[in-house]
C-alpha cells in the first residue's frame, strides 16, 4: 500500500505474490520486481530489494531504477525515430570530392531523385553556406536549407575517403539535414545526438571511421545517453520525496534530454 501511495504516479502495480514463481512472473512481463527478501532468478527484469518497513533509502533505490527504465525507453524510442530518417539508401562511404559545393550538389541531387526535396532546396543550402559555414572543429559539417522545401524528412550522410576544406575546418563526414518544418522533434534528436558525440571523442572518432550503414546504426544506439551511474537524493524534510520522473507541463524530451532533475545527480567515482 505504501509503495502504491508513493510511486502510484509512476508505476502500475500489476500483482502481489507471497512466494516467487518464475513462470508466472515471466508471463506477466513486468518492468520491475520489488521484494522484501533476497531474490535470485534468471529473468531479465530489474529487481529491487527493500526492507519490510520501507524507508527513504528504499525509496531512492526504486526511484533510481525507474529513472534507468525511463532512460532506456527514451533511448530506444528516439534512436528508432532517427533510424527512420537516416536511411541506408542515402548513406555513402569512401567518397571523393574536391570541395563542399560538389558534396552538397551530390547529396541534394540524391534526395531530389528520391522525391524528398523540392527544386529550390539545393540553392537554399548554398545560400545558407554563404551566411556562415556549417562545418565544425570535429571534422563534420551539417549543411541545411534556410527555407525548408522538404517533402519528406531525411538526414543523408557522406563519409569521405579524404577530408576536404570546408570553411575554417577540414571535414570528413557530412550530414545533410532535409527536415520538414513541422518535424521539430527530429532536429532536437539529431542535435542531441551530435552534442553527445562531440563530448565523446572516442565515439566521434569511431563514427569517422565507419565503413557501413550498420556501424552508423550502432552509433545511434550508443550515443544518446552517456551511461553514468545515477544517485537519487531523497528529501530529509517534509517535502516530496525523491525525484519527479514525469512532469505533465514539460515534454519527456525536455525532461530527459535537456534538463537535469533537481534530485538526480551524475555520480563521479573520483569524488
Amino acid at each position: 500500500q505504501r509503495i502504491n501511495h508513493i510511486f502510484g504516479e509512476y508505476i502500475e502495480l500489476i500483482d502481489r505474490f507471497n512466494y516467487f514463481e518464475e513462470k508466472v512472473i515471466k508471463n506477466l512481463k513486468p518492468d520491475l520486481l520489488i521484494c522484501s527478501i533476497p531474490l535470485k532468478h534468471n529473468l531479465d527484469i530489474p529487481t529491487v530489494q527493500i526492507s519490510v518497513f520501507m524507508n527513504r533509502e528504499d525509496e531512492s533505490k526504486i526511484f533510481a531504477v525507474l529513472n534507468e527504465l525511463e532512460n532506456k525507453r527514451l533511448k530506444d524510442e528516439y534512436s528508432d525515430h532517427l533510424k527512420e530518417i537516416i536511411k541506408k539508401e542515402h548513406f555513402f562511404v569512401d567518397m571523393n570530392f574536391k570541395n563542399p559545393d560538389e558534396i552538397i550538389e551530390f547529396m541534394c541531387e540524391d534526395l531530389k531523385k528520391a522525391g524528398a526535396i523540392g527544386e529550390d532546396f539545393y540553392e537554399n543550402v548554398l545560400e545558407r553556406e554563404k551566411i556562415s559555414s556549417t562545418s565544425f572543429i570535429y571534422n563534420f559539417a551539417i549543411p541545411h536549407s534556410i527555407d525548408s522545401a522538404v517533402y519528406e524528412s531525411n538526414i543523408s550522410i557522406v563519409l569521405l575517403k579524404k577530408p576536404v576544406q570546408w570553411g575554417l575546418y577540414e571535414v570528413k563526414i557530412i550530414f545533410l539535414l532535409a527536415v520538414e518544418k513541422t518535424d521539430s522533434d527530429t532536429m532536437k534528436l539529431f542535435f542531441e545526438w551530435m552534442t553527445n558525440l562531440s563530448n565523446d571523442i572516442g565515439r566521434l572518432t569511431s563514427l569517422l571511421e565507419c565503413k557501413s550503414y550498420e556501424e552508423i546504426e550502432n552509433g545511434l544506439e550508443n550515443s544518446f545517453f552517456r551511461n553514468k551511474p545515477i544517485v537519487v537524493k531523497v528529501s530529509r524534510g517534509n517535502g516530496s520525496r525523491g525525484i519527479r520522473i514525469i512532469d505533465e507541463k514539460i515534454s519527456e524530451f525536455d525532461i530527459f534530454m535537456k534538463e537535469k532533475q533537481k534530485g538526480c545527480y551524475e555520480y563521479d567515482e573520483n569524488n
